[in-house]
């Protein structure tokens, strides 16, 4: 199985959607052999799941975790 992630800005221009920690347990829990996400670079990159290693953990899992407070993106 593989997954594939993109991630558009307004412009329709592809952005960095590698999976964070949190979800790269997920896809090794559901069996994916591969994954394919897109870059800032407006392209894409993949490798298989045994290769992947995951560097940081989402603003989108940082809100769950954090019960839904407002974060805001560090530059």
């Amino acid at each position: 199985m593989v997954l594939f992630v993109a991630r558009l800005d307004k412009m329709d221009n592809l952005k960095d959607s590698q999976p964070c920690s949190h979800c790269y347990k997920v896809i090794k829990k559901l069996g994916i052999k591969k994954i394919v996400y897109s870059t800032d670079q407006n392209n894409y990159d993949y490798c298989k799941t045994v290769d992947y290693e995951p560097s940081s953990i989402s603003l989108g899992y940082s809100y769950i975790r954090d019960g839904y407070k407002k974060i805001t993106k560090k530059n």
